[in-house]
């Protein structure tokens, strides 16, 4: 799916023989494709995967520390509470000037839209004030001159640069709907089969010119990737035993799954929790994974292993209610996330009791119906891990969002969340965020998969640890020396 999400870029590609002609493709299968290439508002991976590619953020985190990107000097004063910063010399995809001006702008128009993880800028002077409406720009953001701009704090905010390193936050145009950006890609073409991505700038060598996302479900995607045609299964949960038969030209490895599978019941529509918790005790996990994903096992957290936060003690407690036969109910299951027809048949029959209309959808079309309550439930993955971009998904207050309109208390949990440096009790606030989720009665998880990650072996490896896949720049890998 998406979130957090998720849901996070893509690999290098082809040979590089002198004298080439033809343009470096890396093609790419995948169960949707990019839609919605706006930083702020996209939300499902395919969407993400894209956007990483097209856009560019101030600032950059290597080894989780932030390096200026699209920030040629900046100034942290003694105080900490004012930051002097000025902007490379770059243009848009369009030829637009990047200026301070638009970079103030980009800002605020990110804040204004609550993007998930606009919280993070609060200490901003002016900050609630112009969240509120009660003024048009932010007092703590100022442009100094054509390519300078400033950041004024109320407090210290040592996570301020590491917000602005985040993809939802990357600069774009004034009144700008994400297409164009500033980053080492631009759109060459999208129709309903294709998205092309073709490179804006220089590139280094072994990076492809060319990146096409295909449409393919997964036995499409698994044939063309056996015959060359495609350089990844990235979008696809890959079992042991799938990756066994591909073991001719590939890289595979088990990596650290990110993703939880769940079950979400849209507050929205079912207003009521105790409704949500009996809809959710009709849904026998053991049996729909036992029938669509065997070998894996029923999850009871939002946060995979291995991530801060997992633990093993959350349970899920369901409430003595019982769904009315009569519940008219609207349900999508995300096409392309793997067994998604075994997901339909086994919720049609574990639903039954229920007036019920459930079919697969694009995981685009299923959250835009969330978001709009238009749909009452669906099943699809989440990239998931321990970061305050999480669990901002389940912020009432977010632009998107999987939380409970009435939830009060996740917002003051996620600002102590942000406050904690010492590893130990970050986990103990990830576990109560991870325990408080559960408890809204909107998401039930379902299981995390174990699987592996494919790709050409005209690469070198790469070492992934427990990062999203959606995350993997296309710098990280090199063609080998051979190709």
């Amino acid at each position: 799916m998406w979130v957090n999400a998720v849901l996070f870029a893509l690999l290098s590609v082809a040979s590089c023989s002198p004298g080439r002609a033809e343009p470096l493709f890396h093609r790419k299968p995948t169960p949707s494709l990019p839609q919605n290439f706006n930083p702020r508002t996209s939300i499902d991976n395919f969407s993400i995967n894209a956007v990483l590619h097209i856009h560019r953020s101030l600032f950059k985190l290597k080894a989780n520390v932030p390096q200026p990107d699209l920030i040629e000097s900046f100034e942290v004063s003694k105080n900490q509470l004012h930051v002097s910063l000025k902007v490379k010399r770059a243009r848009f995809h369009d030829g637009q000037m990047l200026t301070a001006k638009v970079c103030v702008a980009s800002i605020e128009s990110s804040i204004k839209s609550r993007t998930p993880g606009f919280e993070n800028l609060s200490p901003v002077i002016g900050f609630s004030q112009f969240l509120a409406g009660k003024t048009e720009h932010i007092a703590g953001l100022k442009v100094n001159s054509e390519r300078d701009f400033s950041i004024a704090l109320d407090l210290p905010a040592p996570k301020l640069l590491a917000a602005l390193s985040e993809y939802r936050f990357a600069i774009i145009p004034e009144n700008g709907d994400g297409r164009i950006g500033l980053g080492p890609y631009k759109i060459e073409s999208a129709d309903q089969l294709h998205v092309v991505l073709t490179h804006a700038e220089p590139l280094s060598f072994g990076v492809p010119e060319k990146i096409e996302y295909i449409k393919a479900d997964e036995n499409a995607a698994l044939a063309g990737f056996a015959s060359g045609q495609f350089h990844d299964l990235f979008a696809y949960t890959i079992t042991k035993e799938k990756a066994d038969k591909l073991t001719k030209n590939a890289h595979i490895a088990r990596i650290y799954s990110p993703r939880i599978y769940f079950f979400a019941v849209n507050p929205k529509r079912v207003l009521n929790r105790a409704t949500r918790s009996a809809l959710m005790k009709l849904i026998n996990r053991e049996e729909l994974i036992g029938e669509c994903y065997p070998s894996n096992r029923v999850e009871n957290s939002v946060v995979p292993a291995g991530f801060l936060g997992y633990s093993k003690d959350i349970r899920i407690e369901a409430d003595q209610n019982r769904v009315s036969e009569n519940l008219k109910l609207k349900i999508g299951v995300a096409n392309g996330i793997g067994s998604d027809s075994c997901v339909l048949a086994q919720l049609r029959k574990q639903l039954g009791k229920t007036d019920l209309l459930a079919e697969l959808l694009d995981t685009d079309t299923i959250l835009q119906a969330w978001s709009r309550g238009q749909i009452d439930a669906f099943f699809a993955y989440i990239e998931a891990d321990d970061t305050p971009e999480f669990f901002h998904l389940f912020n009432p207050n977010s632009s998107f969002n999987l939380g409970a309109p009435d939830d009060t208390q996740i917002e003051p949990m996620l600002k102590a969340y942000l406050k904690i440096s010492k590893p130990e009790l970050r986990h103990e606030q990830a576990v109560k965020l991870n325990a408080h989720i559960i408890r809204q009665k909107v998401i039930l998880p379902i299981f995390s998969p174990e699987t592996f990650l494919v790709y050409s072996n005209r690469y070198s490896r790469v070492q992934l640890g427990t990062k999203s896949v959606n995350f993997l720049a296309v710098s990280e890998l090199r063609l080998n020396h051979a190709q």
